[in-house]
């Protein structure tokens, strides 16, 4: 009896002895050891306490669950543990977390610990957790989600009830899975991951960059990765907005001066066939005049496309039209190759949109450039979708086609000159980069985003004049 005392007063975690009376209606206080006394403060004194019905001396036990653990265990004998519930009596208030068992006796005991520290603390956690401007994820090696932030929802544009249970796979976030791969063995080797660049997909199809570092944490006994990772995407895009704007400056004056040395000498052989032409009447000669005719022209159109590019062309003078009327008229334009490729179109304009001010021309080039480059995507067929809407002070254009797509690698190039995917004959590569130059210059952005046998969404945003609407 006396080693029994000694452990029981000696015990590190609380412990409160209870005798059930009234057949388990309520329990009589019988003893509490010293850490008991400790963790409830001066108030809790044996010569008050012991020998007092819990109904009278504890109420709040009720409140917190523990007088109906402490009932079960009487009557079945089965221990049981009682999570963590908010103590607010007479002594200290706080967190505890209690473990109910019955004893030879009949007698039942508590077990107890204040845990109010460490739910202090869990409560920062969660609210650093939560309140993150970076994307936060606690999750399995297997990739399942056991609890992400709202901005990981906002980046993979799930609700966190979508997440929740599910792995990072099953919801398809990674938008390489090899990286996952490669994040996984570096941090099973190294225990962590610090700066490391990976790309997300979003539930909509949009690829975001992300800058992300990872731990692996303890919880309730589980190995766990936690992750945050930043969203870095508009600051790449502007990174490489930067390196493309210093490459077409350099090329664009290359690009000035090739033109202007085949100008002169093209307008020469341009005026001599035209002049053998009205000369001579052999059809062998004519037919071979027509053809070089064709090929200066299309010389001129390179030299122009150029001189576009490096924009040492005339500047057309700017005026208020319509995003959708210049949309019609495009498609109007390429309606017959469209029906014979077997290309659906979709469209999706917006109703009382802003004006916008631009160079009507050179507006209409880049939605044929944008159209013809996804209508060439889709030989056999497919689903052309143009959307336009009103977006934060600019009028937004996409033009998304279900064609081959455009592989990674090739992505980064799309807006370099004379780079292109399409077979010889199909195009020179200089249709992207004067569109880019174009809405560059309007003070608008274009983007491209592709997935390889997937197809291609290309945006295009340019300033609304105004608030003014659209005739």
């Amino acid at each position: 009896m006396r080693r029994f005392e000694e452990f029981f007063d000696n015990l590190p975690s609380g412990a409160t002895i209870y005798e059930a009376v009234d057949d388990g209606e309520d329990f009589i206080l019988r003893d509490f050891n010293r850490a008991a006394e400790r963790i409830e403060g001066m108030a809790f004194r044996k010569e008050d306490l012991v020998g007092r019905r819990v109904s009278e001396t504890f109420p709040e036990a009720k409140g917190m669950g523990l007088f109906q653990v402490l009932q079960r265990v009487w009557r079945t004998g089965l221990p049981e543990k009682l999570p963590a519930a908010y103590y607010a009596g007479g002594g200290s208030p706080g967190w505890r977390e209690n473990h109910v068992f019955k004893l030879g006796s009949g007698e039942v005991v508590s077990v107890y610990q204040d845990i109010t520290e460490y739910k202090k603390a869990q409560d920062f956690f969660s609210k650093v957790f939560h309140y993150s401007p970076n994307a936060m994820t606690l999750s399995g090696f297997d990739g399942k989600i056991f609890d992400a932030n709202e901005e990981f929802c906002r980046v993979v544009e799930r609700t966190r009830e979508e997440v929740l249970g599910r792995s990072t796979l099953e919801l398809g976030v990674w938008a390489f899975t090899r990286q996952r791969e490669d994040i996984l063995e570096a941090i099973c080797r190294d225990g962590r991951m610090r700066g490391v660049e990976f790309q997300v997909r979003s539930k909509g199809g949009k690829v975001f960059s992300m800058l992300g570092s990872a731990e692996i944490v303890e919880s309730g006994g589980q190995r766990l990765l936690l992750v945050t990772a930043q969203d870095i995407t508009e600051h790449k895009r502007s990174e490489q907005a930067l390196v493309q704007a210093q490459r077409l400056m350099s090329v664009g004056q290359l690009a000035a001066g090739v033109a202007h040395e085949i100008n002169n000498p093209l307008a020469a052989l341009s005026g001599e066939i035209q002049w053998l032409q009205d000369k001579t009447r052999s059809l062998p000669v004519r037919r071979s005049l027509k053809f070089m005719e064709r090929v200066s022209k299309r010389i001129a159109d390179i030299v122009s496309k150029l001189l576009v590019f490096s924009r040492q062309s005339p500047v057309d003078t700017r005026e208020v039209v319509g995003v959708n009327a210049l949309l019609e008229v495009a498609l109007e334009l390429l309606q017959r190759r469209l029906e014979s490729a077997g290309v659906r179109v979709s469209r999706k304009l917006g109703k009382r949109l802003p004006s916008i001010r631009v160079d009507k021309g050179q507006i209409e080039q880049v939605l044929m450039n944008v159209l013809v480059n996804s209508l060439d995507a889709m030989p056999e067929g497919g689903r052309l979708t143009v959307v336009t809407r009103r977006q934060d002070g600019v009028v937004e254009i996409v033009v998304q086609d279900t064609g081959f797509g455009i592989p990674v690698d090739d992505l980064a190039k799309i807006f370099d000159p004379f780079f292109t995917t399409k077979p010889p004959g199909k195009g020179v590569g200089l249709g992207l980069s004067v569109s880019h130059g174009i809405v560059t210059n309007h003070g608008g952005r274009i983007e491209v985003e592709s997935q390889e046998g997937k197809g291609t969404r290309v945006r295009i945003e340019l300033p609304a004049n105004g608030s003014k609407e659209a005739a």
